[in-house]
């Protein structure tokens, strides 16, 4: 044990609690302390590889050039304090709190963070290649320059994070849910996916070509100009989201809803719709050609000025939609009249009826 790690066991023995003092490049290698406060502490350019805190509080401390290779963290909390270029390959953090910590520039290659939350925290030009972060959140942070090359998030949420400037290449995102977060113009070409949530998420021009986004929900998210060819989409929800002007061609999008999307002028040509609720979307001037739109559900959509030439139909319900001019009725495959929704609107106006 090293005099600064000696030194530092004794403080602690007496009340629990350190305060202001400088541990600045000390020697506390192989550290093993639990349940201690520390108060204002300058760990800058310490030594604390293999070190092992576990329930402690750490207040306005710095860690700045800090060498914390395998450090174990266990339910720690973090108020303020930073962490500014400090090295912590293949650290493992469980259920620890990040507030308002500054880690601009730390390295977290190869780290396991597990059930851990940060909230309002710089993350900028931050390598977590390689990380596997599973059951964690975060809020306000700043991941610009960020490198999350080949990271496993699984079961991860963001909340109204800009993650643009973040390198997500090679990246697996499972369960993983965004909530209004800003993708726009990223590339994220053959990413696998599934069922993330990008609830309300800005994807304008975002390139999801080849990926694989099966389940994952898409409402209300604005996926203008957005990339979807040849992307696996079955059972993806794009209910209230904006893929105008979307490139979707040979996508597979069997079992998807689409309520209320809007698709108008999207290329949706040679995709699989098969089985897909498109019910009261918008899709003036759509591509459909060669799409195939075995048992898909067009009732109430606008499909005015859209392109079918080529497409396959069967069961394919179009229920008081807006078609396209054209040889509609000797379509097979074609349901122009749902009896069941016919029922619904009958009894929708007798229901209002009674209140008026």
């Amino acid at each position: 044990m090293s005099p600064e790690l000696a030194d530092l066991v004794d403080r602690l023995a007496e009340t629990g609690t350190v305060a202001e003092l400088s541990l600045h490049g000390a020697d506390l290698i192989g550290a093993d302390l639990s349940s201690a406060t520390f108060d204002r502490i300058d760990f800058s350019y310490a030594r604390l590889r293999n070190a092992h805190f576990s329930d402690c509080v750490f207040l306005d401390c710095r860690f700045d050039h800090g060498e914390l290779e395998a450090i174990l963290l266990d339910t720690c909390r973090f108020d303020r304090g930073s962490f500014d270029r400090s090295r912590w390959l293949r650290a493992r953090l469980n259920g620890c709190v990040f507030r308002d910590v500054s880690a601009n520039g730390i390295e977290l290659r190869g780290a396991r963070i597990d059930q851990s939350q940060w909230f309002n925290g710089d993350l900028r030009q931050s390598v977590l290649r390689e990380a596997d972060i599973e059951r964690s959140f975060f809020a306000g942070t700043t991941f610009e320059q960020a490198d999350l090359q080949a990271s496993k998030l699984r079961q991860v949420g963001f909340d109204g994070i800009d993650l643009r400037g973040a390198d997500l290449v090679g990246a697996s995102l499972d369960q993983v849910a965004l909530f209004d977060c800003d993708l726009s113009g990223k590339v994220l070409r053959g990413l696998r996916m599934p069922r993330t949530q990008f609830v309300r998420t800005r994807l304008a021009g975002i390139d999801l070509s080849g990926a694989d986004l099966t389940q994952c929900n898409f409402q209300g998210a604005d996926l203008r100009g957005a990339r979807l060819e040849a992307a696996a989409a079955a059972y993806a929800n794009y209910s209230g989201a904006d893929l105008s002007d979307a490139h979707c061609q040979s996508a597979y999008f069997a079992n998807s809803l689409w309520l209320e999307a809007r698709l108008d002028r999207a290329d949706l040509s040679g995709t699989d719709l098969e089985s897909a609720s498109m019910m009261r979307a918008s899709a003036v001037g759509t591509r459909f050609s060669r799409a195939r739109l075995k048992q898909a559900d067009l009732s109430y959509a606008d499909c005015s000025q859209a392109d079918f030439a080529g497409a396959s139909f069967a069961a394919t319900r179009v229920h008081r939609a807006s078609l396209p001019r054209g040889a509609w009725r000797r379509q097979p495959g074609v349901v122009f009249q749902d009896a069941d929704l016919y029922a619904a609107e009958a009894w929708s106006e007798r229901r209002d009826a009674l209140y008026e």
